[in-house]
């Protein structure tokens, strides 16, 4: 976390489990009375103290602009929110980051401050306390700004600069945007990046843990096939049972639909994946969403790339 130099840092700041917005809680819980001001010898926690008690006097003297919108920001919780700490972990520096979103430097500023004091590398950090374990469940419909966190952390701007800029417009009306909205039928994303959100959703539960290891050994025939015109088909064919079972998994459904792709032939499981035949194991959804990941990765796809 951020290092305050000449200043005693509180316990807060060495809390595994503390929430990036540690100095905003603690800010409130001061002028709440549940907290001193003495425990908290950090400039940004007592500026925010100056700021919410200039709000309840309803006086200028201690009152922040930078404070407020950054404040606006984190209780909006919409798109700007989500995309702003994505690029904060995706490693952009804070000029960057102001002139992508069109948001002033000392608002960034403030924001990652007073709102997102974290640890940029802490993979544990990240799943337990920003994205709250959605990768160990499946991304449910309305968490774009978790699923944005976890694309964010495989360190590629330009990989999240394709998420966030592949977001349907109809995604961006409103303050309920959805992941649904990257599997819309009309939608004009590629594919392959509809495979990804498609695979991110699937829940880590039986039966979609034995429909993703149905999925994905059907996806291991296509990489062993030597016919690469008969192969992509083939690839095509099974993206789109995978945009079927993503977009019932977004939409709540109990299990998935039916797999209508056959495999070639049986095919041994190997390094903890079932066969499809098997009807015993299964395999996480995990092997699927990384497999997806990969490839939207290595294509190096632009939100302009055709199917």
């Amino acid at each position: 976390m951020e290092e305050l130099r000449g200043n005693r840092l509180p316990l807060e700041a060495w809390d595994p489990f503390a929430p990036p917005h540690w100095r905003w809680r603690a800010a409130e819980r001061i002028v709440a009375g549940e907290k001193s001001v003495d425990d908290y010898p950090d400039k940004d926690v007592r500026a925010a103290v100056l700021h919410l008690q200039a709000i309840a006097a309803r006086q200028a003297e201690g009152y922040s602009t930078a404070i407020a919108e950054a404040y606006g920001l984190f209780r909006d919780d919409g798109l700007l929110r989500a995309e702003l700490e994505a690029r904060f972990i995706v490693g952009q520096t804070i000029p960057e980051i102001a002139r992508i979103i069109s948001v002033p430097v000392p608002v960034v500023e403030c924001y990652r401050r007073l709102f997102f004091d974290v640890p940029v590398r802490a993979t544990d950090y990240l799943v337990t306390q920003v994205i709250r374990c959605a990768p160990l469940r499946g991304f449910q419909d309305h968490e774009i700004r978790q699923f944005w966190t976890w694309i964010a952390m495989d360190g590629s701007p330009p990989l999240l600069d394709l998420l966030v800029t592949s977001l349907p417009q109809a995604g961006r009306s409103g303050n309920a945007p959805r992941l649904s909205h990257y599997l819309a039928a009309n939608s004009r994303v590629h594919p392959d990046v509809q495979a990804l959100v498609a695979a991110s959703a699937l829940p880590f539960t039986d039966p979609w843990t034995k429909w993703a290891a149905a999925c994905e050994n059907l996806l291991r025939e296509f990489d062993e096939s030597a016919g690469w015109e008969e192969s992509l088909a083939e690839f095509v064919e099974i993206r789109w049972e995978l945009l079927r079972a993503g977009r019932a998994a977004l939409a709540g459904a109990a299990a998935p639909p039916h797999l209508k792709v056959k495999p070639r032939q049986k095919v041994a499981a190997s390094h903890g994946r079932a066969s499809p035949s098997s009807g015993t194991q299964s395999a996480s959804p995990l092997f699927l969403r990384e497999r997806m990941l990969k490839r939207v990765r290595d294509a190096e796809l632009t939100p302009e790339s055709k199917s």
